[in-house]
């Protein structure tokens, strides 16, 4: 096998870690200077695997009683056979690396905080993987987790691109100084877009190149641009997540459609920005990892490591849902927009006889390119459809915004995408619902960027915010209902003043 081949494979199967942290190289390094690791790892991995014995190891290391050290290093001999020298080998090196966790905890955590903590973390793992150094946890007396999280809300002008940090430590109650160390770091992604290139900066994208996993919100460009504009096999996104266009009881023609013009929508505005890859073929060509997984998303829905919770959109509507009459509506209004041009009619003809071949509508993603190809020689800037193409992008923005994906974390955090006013309420009544009375959250991301033709006066009667923050530029903060600061208790922000960074506060 090829050495590329090996390396993918390896990604391919560990997923990120295996490349985060230069602990990787350091291991094969250490396999070919000592044949005898691989054995001292395995014998380590049965020591700390019985109950208690990885708890004695740390306490006796920092004791250094030599006595108490020799005993159990006896009792170890008996119990599994190995030598004395290999076990005190094994020992101190297990030892080792706690004390460097020790020392480098709280720094880590720092740095992963700052974006800084990938070059940090790696003296901490360098003896073998991480699992290995993992202690029994059992013993809630000794060892208690606990999980830190960042939200960055980037300043990307009228558009959207939201990092959740997650890292978890174990807190160590043992000796006279607090340690941390940390078990598992994770980054989220929410959108990836930006409204002008001044507002694409290495900060941002860096942001992406850190992250494990990543949610498209729904299918606008000012969400997702950012994906193209970075270097091709740049990410290392493990898990990727996007909108789901809800079932219609008794009458699905409804969604058909809709999903129709969505995609219809979708290949002009790419064709218009010179996109020629869907949301998974732009992954698939900037992501390293390629069988990274791929979940459409909808209410009850648990993602982020199962954190926090998709409260929007339903899997179902029914056809008298408040929702339902302005999808009915929009129906009407896109089919007068494709009557509008003969030729905008022959392609949409082409494009829907393509698409009725498919018996799973979810299966389109996968099928961009084939169905791109459609326009090709349609010359997408002739005067004659620009009327054609803003008239098309009115009405099927708002239908895709009615079913942007929303995500709530209890006490917390609180993502209403770009959800209309009649989403916006169906949404709340419901979580509200299930939650018995009004919410109470930490950080509330606003609807639409904050915009006034989205406001619901109705807001403050189900949500308790401690922060508001609403992503928008100089267009944005024009439209921006100045309500939402009698929401926040503690303050509110508008990112055309600069990135919200919660660790700030």
């Amino acid at each position: 096998m090829e050495l590329n081949q090996a390396i993918q494979k390896l990604i391919d199967e560990n997923g990120v870690n295996i490349l985060k942290e230069r602990r990787f190289v350091n291991m094969l390094s250490d396999l070919q200077a000592f044949e005898q690791l691989s054995y001292a790892a395995n014998m380590l991995k049965q020591i700390y695997q019985k109950k208690g014995y990885g708890t004695k190891i740390y306490q006796l290391y920092r004791s250094q009683d030599k006595t108490k050290v020799t005993a159990f290093l006896s009792e170890l001999r008996n119990k599994f056979g190995f030598g004395i020298a290999m076990l005190k080998t094994v020992f101190d090196e297990f030892g080792f690396s706690i004390t460097i966790k020790q020392k480098t905890g709280e720094k880590i955590y720092n740095t992963f905080m700052n974006n800084e903590y990938i070059d940090e973390c790696d003296d901490v793992y360098r003896f073998s993987s991480s699992e290995l150094l993992h202690f029994n946890y059992e013993d809630e007396n000794i060892f208690t987790k606990i999980t830190k999280e960042r939200y960055i809300v980037n300043s990307v002008g009228d558009a959207n691109c939201i990092c959740i940090k997650r890292i978890t430590f174990i807190d160590d109650f043992l000796g006279e100084i607090k340690s941390f160390y940390p078990q598992k770091m994770k980054q989220f992604l929410i959108d990836f877009g930006y409204s002008s290139k001044a507002y694409f900066t290495d900060n941002v994208k860096q942001l992406a190149y850190n992250a494990d996993e990543f949610l498209l919100s729904h299918y606008h460009l000012d969400h997702y641009k950012g994906l193209e504009n970075i270097d091709n096999g740049s990410l290392l996104i493990e898990k990727l997540y996007y909108p789901y266009i809800p079932i219609i009881k008794n009458n699905n023609e409804i969604r058909n459609k809709i999903h129709q013009y969505m995609y219809f929508n979708a290949l002009i505005n790419c064709k218009l920005n010179g996109m020629g890859l869907g949301l998974i073929q732009l992954m698939k060509q900037k992501n390293l990892i390629s069988n990274f997984k791929k979940e459409i998303v909808y209410e009850s829905k648990k993602i982020f490591d199962g954190e926090y919770e998709v409260i929007w959109p339903p899997k179902e509507l029914y056809s008298n849902d408040r929702t339902t009459k302005p999808l009915k509506n929009a129906i009407t209004k896109i089919e007068d927009v494709l009557n509008s041009e003969p030729e905008i009619r022959n392609l949409w003809n082409k494009f829907n006889r393509q698409y009725e071949q498919h018996l799973e509508i979810e299966k389109f993603e996968e099928e961009f390119e084939k169905y791109y190809k459609i326009l090709d020689g349609f010359n997408i800037n002739d005067e004659r459809y620009t009327n054609f193409v803003k008239s098309l992008n009115k009405v099927v923005r708002k239908v895709t915004n009615r079913f942007s994906v929303c995500l709530f974390k209890k006490g917390e955090f609180l993502f209403l995408g770009d959800l209309e006013k009649a989403e916006l309420k169906n949404c709340l009544e419901r979580l509200s619902k299930k939650n018995d009375g009004k919410l109470k959250i930490k950080y509330l991301i606003t609807p639409h960027h904050g915009t006034k033709n989205h406001y619901w006066s109705q807001i403050n009667n189900y949500i308790e915010a401690e922060y508001v923050i609403s992503s928008n530029g100089e267009r944005g903060f024009e439209k921006y209902a100045e309500q939402y600061s009698d929401l926040a208790q503690k303050g509110h922000f508008c990112t055309v003043d600069g990135t919200f960074d919660s660790i700030k506060l």
